[in-house]
């Protein structure tokens, strides 16, 4: 009971509450434990799990991180005894542990552990298929997530595609429950098909994201603004790829009303995600040079992101990067050059201490306005750091990262243009400085 009441307190995102039941549970199943009875040695596992998820939600993956091994460890000495009975459990606090894993940066032992879910699921599903293919299925998006983490983008997209194919096959028979599901794995799917370079492939996931979201929404308001949000959201992304600005300028107006609202009901929950829509707000509105309506979008997702760091510095400071980076550019084309450059000298501090994957990107746009700045030498240094890193992506991905690696070599051509250029007059004027002058 006090299990469910933690679980109860976390949905309604009462999480010191739900925190004290997880903790309550815990002792009390620590007590029981003691007996080394296995049905209260899987309850305390089981209660580890819930408070490893409510420390994760209030002070971060380090504090959550110890109490998730131990669930693992003692699911394994369960499955040692009854590999029949355990193992879905293991499965599942796996896939719990691979969380604060990836939170932490530790990526390959992330992918080590969603691995061995998804093993032990495909043979659960094989035996099973009614009772562990939505399992299956969620495995199957961890595994293709954190793939994406590692860049490994052609590795993360067929794990995708048959998570989709499994939310067909459920809604079919279970549309309540599942149909959701779909709608979400279509947008990851689409997000997948993006990575690659496949834009066109990807704008019918979303499309077909948004449809079923709207559906949901349409009979339950409450429970499904936040999917038609986030689908909205996606779908404005697909069409900017494709170059079709003024279709995805109402599409992210539409995701960023209803995330406001959400974000009035549930701030701590829905602040990241009114931040990502009012940057892609923001890029939509530059890209119709629309710059200053543009301004004020990006300003308030920056704010939110600030917010976010400062509580969760792990989760939000590649976000809050990216905002800046952004921001930087909207400041120089309302010659605001100054503001725009500290802009983007924050953005590549806050990548360096993240190890976000963004750094390229960060000081490609830092190389821009030291240019604009004057600074040649130090525009030089941060255009040819950015195509190292390019050239290392390239090799993981090359129809994504291949134009970015294009960009920064002109980035670098014009940085070596402009120092050679300072460099000769230099030359010239200290050369004019010993010639005897003319009389």
């Amino acid at each position: 009971m006090l299990n469910q009441l933690g679980l109860n307190l976390a949905l309604v995102s009462r999480f010191n509450e739900a925190c004290d039941a997880s903790k309550d549970s815990v002792l009390l199943y620590r007590i029981l434990a003691a007996t080394d009875s296995p049905p209260f040695k899987s309850g305390l596992a089981r209660s580890l799990i819930d408070l490893s998820n409510q420390l994760f939600n209030l002070k971060g993956a380090s504090e959550a991180l110890p109490l998730i091994e131990e669930s693992v460890g003692l699911h394994r000495e369960l499955v040692a005894d009854d590999p029949a009975l355990y193992t879905p459990d293991l499965t599942r606090s796996l896939n719990s542990l691979s969380v604060p894993l990836s939170t932490l940066g530790r990526h390959s032992e992330a992918l080590n552990c969603i691995e061995e879910s998804v093993s032990l699921l495909r043979q659960l599903a094989t035996e099973h298929p009614a009772s562990y293919s939505f399992d299956l299925s969620c495995s199957l998006i961890n595994l293709s997530n954190q793939l994406s983490h590692l860049g490994r983008h052609s590795d993360a997209l067929p794990p995708m595609e048959e998570t989709v194919t499994l939310y067909h096959q459920l809604a079919a028979t279970h549309p309540e429950p599942h149909t959701s599901n779909l709608a979400s794995s279509l947008r990851t799917l689409s997000v997948r098909l993006s990575n690659l370079g496949r834009h066109s492939e990807a704008l019918p996931q979303a499309e077909e994201s948004v449809k079923l979201s709207r559906q949901l929404f349409a009979a339950r308001p409450a429970s499904h603004m936040s999917s038609l949000a986030h689908s909205l959201l996606t779908l404005s992304i697909r069409f900017s790829y494709l170059g079709r600005h003024s279709e995805a300028l109402p599409t992210i107006e539409e995701s960023v009303i209803l995330y406001r609202e959400l974000f009035a009901r549930q701030p701590a929950s829905y602040a990241s995600d009114l931040a990502r829509s009012l940057n892609n707000l923001s890029d939509q509105l530059s890209k119709l040079n629309r710059y200053p309506e543009a301004l004020p979008a990006i300003e308030e997702s920056v704010s939110l992101y600030r917010q976010l760091v400062a509580t969760h510095p792990a989760s939000y400071s590649s976000d809050l990067a990216n905002s800046l980076n952004h921001l930087s550019i909207l400041l120089s084309q309302l010659g605001q050059n100054e503001e725009a450059l500290r802009c983007a000298e924050d953005s590549v501090v806050l990548c360096r201490k993240g190890n976000s994957p963004h750094l390229a990107s960060a000081l490609d746009h830092l190389c821009f306005h030291l240019l604009k700045a004057h600074q040649y030498h130090k525009a030089l240094d941060a255009a040819e750091e950015s195509v190292t890193i390019y050239r290392e992506n390239v090799v993981d991905n090359p129809i994504a990262y291949t134009p970015r690696l294009q960009r920064a070599l002109r980035s670098v051509t014009n940085a070596l243009l402009l120092t050679r250029s300072l460099e000769r007059t230099f030359r010239v004027s200290q050369v004019q400085k010993i010639l005897p002058r003319r009389p």
